[in-house]
């Protein structure tokens, strides 16, 4: 199943003209960051920012061609105060 996913992802990448190995695409999104940021609240909570670091021109170009948007991926999430 594995294998068909690989295959079907890289057919969708060779339309937009993306002809890399497997190898080559992994280790080129494989730089691509993501960067989170903890802050702690009056309230004793604790906010989490999750954010994609901007793609390089070759990861972009990736995303495009699969129609992922990677740079406006960001998560935030309130942990509560445990109780005691």
């Amino acid at each position: 199943m594995a294998y068909q996913l690989v295959q079907t992802i890289r057919t969708h990448l060779g339309r937009s003209g993306i002809n890399d190995s497997w190898d080559t695409l992994r280790k080129r999104l494989n730089a691509h960051n993501r960067v989170t940021s903890v802050y702690k609240r009056i309230d004793g909570s604790t906010l989490h920012v999750r954010k994609n670091v901007t793609p390089d021109q070759g990861q972009s170009r990736i995303y495009d061609a699969l129609g992922i948007d990677a740079i406006r991926s960001t998560k935030k999430t309130i942990v509560p105060v445990a109780n005691e």
